[in-house]
């Protein structure tokens, strides 16, 4: 664990928009062990499919069920059911056809920002 923020701490002062970063300014980290469900959707591909995005979501939100996820081409009864899987979403950027969905759907306008799943859509956690 020590090795992996070591490293991530070097990245960051190299690079002032990765990840770990964007997910400072949605969310403060959790240092609780927990079992909760965290989307993390990110709109960078190469994040997701090395597993990146859920290592982040794993370390800042404490829990082992943190997932990544870029692909979100699919219907809007699809999008809800896959959202409703969560208990939080956490968008760290920009992520257009989550947008979209998000929109169809709930009838909200997300675009950044760290949200409990509830029966009625959306929640912000400040």
């Amino acid at each position: 664990m020590y090795s992996e923020i070591t490293g991530t701490n070097f990245t960051n002062k190299m690079n002032h928009n990765t990840l770990p970063l964007q997910m400072s300014r949605i969310a403060k980290p959790w240092y609780h062990l927990n079992h909760k469900k965290v989307l993390i959707v990110d709109p960078e591909k190469v994040d997701v499919d090395d597993y990146y995005a859920g290592y982040v979501g794993r370390y800042y939100f404490f829990t082992d069920k943190a997932v990544g996820q870029e692909n979100f081409m699919m219907t809007p009864e699809a999008f809800k059911q896959a959202v409703e899987q969560y208990d939080y979403v956490a968008i760290p950027e920009t992520h257009r056809t989550f947008t979209v969905l998000t929109q169809k759907v709930y009838h909200q306008h997300v675009i950044t920002g760290f949200f409990k799943i509830t029966n009625h859509g959306l929640k912000r956690i400040h």
